[in-house]
């Protein structure tokens, strides 16, 4: 799930004077805002079960320049395996039910000889659980599904 949170700052002089934000140190892929310090971030699952520590400097315009810095650390949970089960409907299409955590993206694939993989329904961040029908699975054929989570 994406994080997102706005890092506040205030300097009194009149005229006020620009702040701008960095980021002194994040994890891959998080962003900050440069100009009004909101910090976004969405974990990868490689990410998952660590701790990750965030820097954001502000500094403004004025002379003397003044800065401060605000330290974080932000915990990223395990990342659980979905449970995948699957049903044929009363029409005969098949319908696969996903539950596991809410966050990772979902995707289903089909193939008929497990080397191509077609990519048949995705979805972000779904509350769960979430169920993918498949209203054409074909008739006399194989047909192998496969769930991918991401990012």
């Amino acid at each position: 799930m994406t994080l997102t949170l706005t890092n506040l700052a205030a300097d009194t002089n009149f005229p006020p004077p620009i702040l701008t934000y960095a980021l002194l140190n994040g994890p891959t892929n998080a962003t900050l805002n440069n100009t009004n310090g909101v910090f976004a971030w969405r974990p990868l699952l490689s990410q998952g079960n660590t701790t990750n520590a965030v820097a954001v400097q502000v500094t403004d315009n004025g002379a003397p320049g003044l800065s401060a810095t605000n330290s974080f650390k932000i915990t990223v949970n395990p990342v659980v395996a979905p449970v995948v089960t699957a049903s044929v409907s009363v029409h005969g299409g098949i319908n696969v039910v996903i539950a596991g955590a809410r966050g990772p993206d979902y995707a289903l694939l089909v193939s008929t000889n497990l080397t191509g993989w077609q990519l048949l329904f995705a979805t972000n961040a779904p509350a769960l659980p979430v169920t993918f029908g498949d209203s054409n699975p074909g008739r006399g054929s194989a047909r192998f599904y496969r769930v991918q989570i991401g990012p």
